[in-house]
């Protein structure tokens, strides 16, 4: 039997559980994993093809563990590989809507200093543009220098650290940095 694991929408607490689950099933048996969203539907095999490139590229661009990325919400599948590419590296993701409030990348830029944004081939937000977008990645390199699979995933499974940094507004309506952990 697969399993099946459906990308809607999340809070941040859900978001680290997901990530969790994606990795735990992944080291588990990718064979039986499929990533399943709204606009598409990755198996295991695929979706750890996807992951093992995107770390590879981010490697090349010059991204390092404890390095801040910030990576755009709403983009389904594309968007837990560029998550679980950036964990591997041993990055912390700030994750953020699309088009983000002012106010909020204000706060966000006031508190961490990010290196770059994911956000696959949506342009990056006005007040954003300043980051090194790691979008725009280059041709990957033809050797293999980011580990076996079971490497790969071995590497997000054990940091204790920093997973994510979740930007919320709560109730008092200013925005505030919520660090989340793997």
């Amino acid at each position: 039997m697969a399993t099946e694991i459906r990308t809607n929408w999340y809070n941040g607490k859900i978001m680290i559980n997901l990530g969790r689950q994606i990795v735990q099933a992944l080291m588990v048996d990718p064979k039986r994993v499929r990533l399943v969203d709204d606009a598409a539907e990755l198996s295991g095999r695929e979706l750890l093809g996807e992951i093992k490139l995107k770390s590879r590229k981010l490697r090349q661009m010059g991204l390092k563990s404890g390095d801040y990325l910030v990576v755009t919400c709403d983009r389904g599948a594309e968007f837990w590989v560029d998550c679980i590419a950036s964990w591997i590296m041993g990055a912390v993701t700030i994750c953020i809507q699309k088009n983000p409030e002012d106010k909020l990348v204000e706060t966000l830029l006031s508190k961490v200093s990010p290196v770059g944004i994911l956000n696959g081939d949506m342009p990056v937000p006005k007040n954003l543009s300043n980051l090194r977008n790691f979008s725009l990645l280059p041709s990957v390199v033809a050797r293999d220098d980011v580990g076996s699979d079971e490497d790969l995933l071995t590497n997000v499974a054990e940091y204790p650290k920093e997973a994510a940094v979740l930007f919320t507004s709560g109730t008092t309506g200013v925005p505030k940095g919520v660090l989340l952990t793997h």
